[in-house]
């Protein structure tokens, strides 16, 4: 579970972690949201479990963002909002490590807001 301890970059091999990916609605941690998160659990060098989720972030999606993500507004209307989604999303990475390009400049601000919220 994350804590009030935010992580760290770790640069050794571990043989079980989760991949996850965030795309949102644009780059500000402080204002814009998520409107999907997709993990994947790896143990041994073997994808294990799998995990993907569409977010209704209760908020316009700005065509800027579809345009990138290929996420629309119809494509989330009947989603869960992020609070449901990230209680799953927890509860799929356990203790694991989370590991994915840029985590730490940018989808971990997302998770650490609104696991605080």
């Amino acid at each position: 579970m994350l804590s009030d301890k935010k992580g760290s970059c770790h640069d050794v091999y571990v043989p079980d972690y989760c991949v996850f990916d965030l795309e949102t609605t644009g780059v500000s941690s402080e204002s814009d949201r998520v409107v999907e998160i997709s993990a994947v659990k790896v143990k041994n060098g073997k994808i294990i479990h799998e995990f993907s989720s569409l977010v209704n972030p209760v908020m316009p999606i700005p065509d800027n963002a579809s345009r990138i993500n290929g996420i629309t507004d119809d494509m989330v209307a009947d989603s869960p909002t992020f609070e449901h989604v990230l209680e799953e999303f927890m509860d799929f990475i356990g203790d694991m490590i989370l590991v994915g390009h840029n985590i730490h400049a940018f989808d971990m601000k997302f998770l650490y807001r609104d696991a605080y919220r």
